[in-house]
């Protein structure tokens, strides 16, 4: 049962790696044993072929101008959907082998496989000058070790783009549990339940903004990269993000990749989309 505790421990703590590594074996049998998945997360027209969205059309460009890409968690390469042109550049990894044999088949000329080991991209060193992730971060349960891949797989003077929600800046992740249901506070009112209503009004706006600040303060100190042991995809309906474990943070990302990015501003109508959104939107040159 997934309680309103915060079981949040650092991905990078050894003492806890028993419990992380049991964490990590639930979400790939999750995601590769769930077949209703990929149309679960489908709740919206593909984002990659609408215009009124600069960060997309802006990552859009950048492929087009790109030799070979990588995608990191393609689940259906929705890009290629909308961008025929990008197939014959295009590499996209996941867990679903079944999925990527689909995606082989539909893109002829682009190239897809599926992962033996969470940890490890099965992509050779150098072999991009794009590595990019849409919405993925947030579902490893070792994101550190999830960027030093990224990483070993671009090439010097090619682009990291991680785009993923700003959890950690906006004082919480959807996958952890307020109040004693799944649920808003408006719509338990409305069933009556109002002391589970009261403790998710507390929670959302006191409780868990309060924890999430003390950790910013230890994160910009030192990389944290702090993991929901107990989401509440396991027990709860679906909805967006209630798999998502990794209480994402822009800070510790560029930080625990150190000097080797030079991290590219964002525009103004970018920036204001982001925040506007909750977003990250990380976009790096790697030196």
């Amino acid at each position: 049962m997934v309680s309103r505790k915060f079981k949040w421990v650092s991905a990078k703590a050894k003492s806890e790696l028993e419990s992380l590594r049991n964490l990590q074996s639930r979400m790939a049998e999750y995601y590769s044993g769930k077949n209703s998945y990929y149309e679960d997360i489908s709740f919206n027209e593909n984002i990659w072929a609408d215009q009124t969205q600069p960060i997309h059309q802006e990552i859009t460009n950048l492929l087009a101008k790109s030799t070979a890409i990588l995608e990191v968690g393609c689940g259906k390469a929705k890009v290629l959907q909308a961008h025929p042109e990008l197939i014959s550049k295009y590499h996209g990894v996941d867990f679903a082998k079944e999925m990527m044999n689909e995606n082989g088949i539909e893109f002829v000329g682009a190239k897809f496989k599926h992962f033996e080991d969470p940890l490890v991209f099965p992509i050779d060193d150098d072999s991009f000058d794009i590595v990019f992730s849409h919405f993925v971060i947030e579902h490893t349960v070792f994101p550190h070790l999830f960027l030093d891949e990224c990483n070993r797989v671009l090439k010097k003077g090619g682009v990291l783009i991680i785009l993923c929600p700003d959890f950690l800046g906006y004082n919480g992740i959807t996958s952890q549990r307020v109040g004693l249901s799944q649920g808003s506070g408006r719509d338990k009112i409305k069933k009556g339940k109002f002391l589970d209503a009261l403790l998710t009004g507390y929670d959302s706006k006191f409780r868990l903004p309060a924890f999430c600040e003390k950790i910013r303060k230890s994160a910009v100190k030192s990389p944290v990269f702090m993991i929901n042991l107990e989401p509440t995809c396991f027990i709860d309906n679906f909805q967006p993000d209630v798999d998502a474990v990794y209480v994402t943070y822009s800070e510790e990302m560029k930080k625990h990749l150190g000097e080797t990015y030079e991290w590219q501003p964002l525009s103004g109508q970018i920036d204001e989309h982001r925040k506007q959104r909750r977003l990250i939107y990380l976009k790096g040159v790697k030196k």
